[in-house]
């Protein structure tokens, strides 16, 4: 009888949530509530929710419906989309904007950047509107390699240190990685916090196939249990691709056409997989004033060990030049593993095979974290030097930030990545994981005016072809030094 009537208590609570779950997929709830600022609201049963932490903007802040004029690259408007299309993200973003709006009596208009994906007519159209000096645009939400990596067009950005309504040490902001674009942890022009979904989507991750695991090793989510126990190192990612080749067309040569035990290119290694492995290559001095400062330990291990994967395991096809697009390969089952940023997830929901999520390899087992470098293409937030009404724009930022935290974070992270995107209970685990270990790097922000120091791996692997680190770093460590000197006094001058 008790087994019995301890039986009938789980299959009620079981039912309840089959129930719970049922109601909320006909219906689902993503508004998050709306708390905006100091205004009454009905709580929660968790304090300490997200939708419950209010911010410290007034409650009767009121800007007579001023006009931000915001300005985006073509390629990343995904945090302020123009309407409603009843996709769940979009549309958390679009209701969130369209709350501060209302909340501070401004209203967002839009324009984009003519030459959005072309690199340097982006630069020169930046570099043209902003040395004009016109009063053209209050905010800008762009690529942060648009800001940095062509030309120095960070003088153009007003520093928001100090400026009133914003505060950095809010949750929603990163403030780790806004001091990191700082020369000198003290000026502040890029904002990265939860205003964007940026960090989120631009973070790295591997993924694997599922089904092509489990024909060379059995259980696929025994990988999960690697990660989850932080074991999961690039010595564990290289056996397991050692064995993984099968030449699919029988031609006896290793080509397109095969399957691999993982398949990446050179743009793949700088920018994923160069920001796994936790090797210093910048620190601060006394008075936080960025330096050239490399741990040549970790970084000639790291070195020795893409090398190996790169040239020595033949479960590997790595692309130096011109590749073809992975992605399709992975769904098409040529490959078991695939570094990829988070985002990656949303093309493989049509995926006939199962596929898993892992964090980025760790160097090895003595590196205490998980690292993922998030990605320069990501939009940042800035202010205009030219802009008349900087404070207004800030409280549409903090506004914006605050309320993305709340409402908006919660529904990519947990609905869309969690449930749309990924297919088993150990991604959400390990999606967890990965969000809480990403970071910016300023080296790498800069590359281009520092004589490609953040890709030194990266040049002696797959430009020299070589393991000699220490030698390649001896050759390049005075460009390395004063191509920093002349960025710090360009930046801390103001000059492009």
């Amino acid at each position: 009888m008790k087994k019995l009537f301890a039986l009938t208590l789980v299959l009620l609570f079981i039912f309840q949530i089959l129930t719970a779950c049922g109601e909320g997929e006909a219906n689902p709830d993503i508004s998050g509530g709306g708390i905006s600022g100091n205004e009454e609201t009905e709580e929660v049963s968790d304090p300490n929710a997200r939708i419950n932490k209010k911010d410290n903007l007034p409650g009767d802040l009121n800007f007579d419906g001023k006009e931000i004029r915001i300005l985006l690259s073509a390629e990343n408007t995904i945090d302020f989309p123009e309407k409603s299309t009843g996709d769940i993200v979009n549309d958390a973003v679009y209701d969130k904007n369209t709350r501060v709006q209302e909340r501070l009596n401004v209203k967002f208009s839009y324009g984009v950047l003519p030459r959005g994906g072309d690199w340097s007519g982006a630069l020169d159209d930046m570099r043209n509107m902003f040395l004009a000096g016109d009063d053209v645009y209050d905010l800008v939400s762009m690529a942060l390699c648009y800001c940095t990596y062509g030309a120095v067009t960070t003088v153009y950005y007003m520093d928001l240190a100090g400026m009133p309504y914003l505060d950095f040490d809010q949750p929603w902001w990163n403030k780790e990685s806004i001091l990191e674009l700082s020369h000198d942890s003290k000026t502040i022009k890029y904002l990265i916090g939860e205003a964007s979904l940026a960090p989120i989507v631009y973070a790295g991750a591997t993924f694997y196939n599922k089904s092509i695991y489990n024909d060379f090793y059995s259980d696929p989510d025994e990988l999960y249990g690697v990660a989850l126990d932080g074991k999961w190192t690039f010595d564990v990612l290289a056996s397991k691709c050692k064995d993984m080749y099968v030449d699919l067309n029988g031609d006896g040569i290793a080509d397109d056409n095969d399957q691999y035990g993982m398949t990446f290119e050179w743009w793949t290694f700088y920018n994923i997989l160069v920001g796994a492995a936790d090797a210093r290559r910048s620190s601060r001095d006394s008075d936080g004033i960025i330096q050239i400062d490399m741990d040549m330990n970790r970084l000639l291990t790291f070195c020795e060990k893409m090398y190996d994967i790169c040239f020595e395991n033949p479960g590997v096809k790595y692309y130096p030049g011109t590749a073809p697009l992975l992605a399709p390969l992975f769904m098409n089952r040529q490959m078991a593993f695939l570094p990829l940023y988070v985002h990656g997830a949303m093309g493989f929901r049509a995926m006939d095979d199962d596929y898993g999520i892992l964090p980025l390899p760790k160097l090895d087992e003595t590196q205490k974290d998980y690292r993922s470098l998030i990605n320069i293409n990501m939009a940042v937030l800035c202010v205009p030097y030219t802009t008349k009404i900087a404070e207004t724009v800030c409280a549409v930022l903090e506004a914006l930030a605050a309320d993305g935290y709340r409402n908006v974070t919660e529904v990519y992270y947990e609905v869309a990545l969690k449930t749309k995107y990924s297919r088993d209970d150990y991604s959400g685990q390990v999606i967890d994981m990965i969000n809480s270990t990403t970071y910016i790097d300023f080296l790498t922000t800069y590359v281009n005016h520092l004589n490609r120091s953040a890709f030194i791996v990266f040049d002696v692997v797959s430009d020299k072809k070589s393991k000699d680190l220490t030698s390649f770093y001896t050759s390049q460590e005075s460009k390395y030094k004063s191509a920093l000197e002349k960025l710090i006094t360009q930046l801390t001058e103001g000059t492009a």
